[in-house]
């Protein structure tokens, strides 16, 4: 309808302008032809710009229905999956709670800390240690002890008056270790290397560590699989 309305006027427009036109000399002729020219160039851009009809941005929301003709949430509907993990997430939050809540309950004085409950976690799950190995340089087994069944270990050389458990007499570095260098000895809680006032100490490097500790310095140490026991400079490693 808008645009039925613009054309008639523009027709009755030329219209009038002709008749006015036809009665003008030439040079007027020429100025209302360029101003009818811009009048007409004004409407035109006028009208594409400002004459567009808005566009409404809400959009009215259709109701969703079913088969049955009944409407139900617009919500998009969870899938299975996505409900069951959602159920699992609030059961997993309620677990939580719920144990914070007997934490906050219990007697400080029952209550572990962290660390020991980690340590005893630790100790059901580790595997004891069964043997003692000589290393050589290239980290090649040469000899090996068993751990089984025994409680005490003295680690040195053996003479024919003092004999020790665990013989380095044929060590490549034998000058460099003790008669009775260290003892190994198990507890409760594992096996723990000592030194026995040696001349050229005892060390362990811990297979969970880069660290090198020295016994002489730190007491005796508990060493457990993949550790190293530096007899001097000789490699004991516990298997």
């Amino acid at each position: 309808m808008e645009i039925l309305k613009s054309a008639v006027y523009t027709f009755i427009g030329f219209l009038f302008g002709a008749v006015i036109f036809s009665s003008l000399d030439f040079a007027l002729k020429l100025v209302f032809f360029f101003a009818l020219v811009c009048v007409l160039g004004t409407v035109f851009f006028g009208f594409m710009v400002f004459g567009k009809p808005k566009q409404s941005t809400a959009t009215a929301k259709q109701p969703i229905r079913s088969s049955s003709g009944t409407s139900v949430n617009e919500r998009p509907v969870m899938s299975d999956q996505g409900a069951r993990i959602s159920r699992n997430a609030q059961v997993m939050q309620e677990n939580v709670s719920r144990s914070m809540m007997q934490e906050q309950q219990m007697n400080p004085l029952d209550r572990k800390p962290r660390s020991v409950e980690k340590r005893e976690q630790y100790e059901k799950t580790r595997q004891p240690a069964s043997k003692v190995v000589l290393l050589n340089e290239e980290g090649t087994p040469l000899m090996e002890w068993s751990l089984q069944s025994q409680t005490s270990l003295i680690i040195g050389k053996s003479t024919d008056k003092e004999p020790v458990d665990i013989d380095l007499s044929g060590s490549a570095v034998a000058q460099m270790i003790s008669k009775q260098h260290a003892v190994l000895n198990y507890t409760d809680k594992g096996w723990f290397i000592d030194d026995i006032d040696s001349k050229n100490g005892t060390r362990v490097k811990k297979a969970s560590q880069n660290a090198i500790m020295d016994v002489k310095l730190v007491g005796a140490i508990e060493v457990e699989r993949g550790d190293i026991i530096y007899i001097a400079s000789t490699m004991l490693q516990i298997q």
